[in-house]
């Protein structure tokens, strides 16, 4: 049991809201094309972030995978861990990111829980039907990933879409299904039900061409999005 597995949008409660302080991260960046990351370069960087902050306590915070749909044919990623749970070589050298309190849609995928991309996509219609909007103003999704995960193998982790939400709504309905998505409650749902197809598939070409590190092993054509310009990635001089 992790520290940050109880909490709303956790192993068992569905899709719901969740807030981040203001936060200093530490880790590694990479950028390149869909293809390059389908051959297992941002596995790569899972990895080496992990062993360099140290992966063996499973009450350390999360490894935090950062991404950016900057290009045509490619992203751009950053995965750290919080200041304070950095290791020492990590800390030292490490790039930085400094992110403000944030809010966003989270849900909690399992490794036997299927395709990544459509959770995003029954993620995303949560967002719109609980009348959130997906605010791709500082960063395009965040990912969180148990410290002892195995990258070797489909892992589980937190999928989450940074959003806006007027006067927080959509709180009280965390764990529902909602338009036929595959956000489901693992407590009381079997296997997860079909989305349906339809008005959703503009928000799901956005989803792929911003593909994080969990959906690398899917191929697709990328649709160019607004870069971020409020997240500076520092490097050590």
């Amino acid at each position: 049991m992790c520290r940050w597995c109880g909490e709303p949008a956790g192993r068992a409660t569905g899709a719901g809201l969740v807030g981040r302080p203001a936060q200093g991260l530490v880790g590694r960046s990479w950028q390149g094309t869909h293809g390059e990351a389908a051959t297992a370069a941002v596995m790569a960087l899972l990895q080496a972030v992990q062993a360099e902050a140290g992966g063996a306590d499973v009450f350390a915070g999360p490894i935090i995978a950062l991404s950016w749909s900057d290009r045509p044919d490619g992203f751009r990623t950053f995965v750290g861990v919080d200041l304070g749970d950095a290791g020492t070589g990590l800390a030292a050298d490490g790039e930085r990111v400094d992110l403000p309190p944030m809010l966003f849609a989270a849900d909690w995928h399992e490794a036997g829980d299927g395709d990544v991309l459509d959770h995003y996509q029954a993620l995303i219609e949560w967002v719109r039907a609980t009348g959130n909007s997906w605010d791709r103003t500082i960063l395009h999704h965040r990912e969180e990933y148990p410290r002892h995960a195995d990258f070797s193998a489909p892992t589980a982790l937190r999928l989450m879409l940074p959003v806006t939400a007027p006067q927080a709504a959509g709180v009280r309905r965390q764990g529902r299904s909602v338009a036929g998505a595959a956000v489901r409650n693992p407590e009381t749902d079997g296997a997860p039900r079909r989305r349906r197809r339809g008005s959703a598939d503009a928000d799901r070409q956005a989803a792929i061409s911003a593909l994080m590190p969990s959906a690398t092993n899917c191929t697709a054509s990328a649709a160019r999005m607004t870069p971020s310009s409020r997240v500076r990635i520092e490097r050590p001089v």
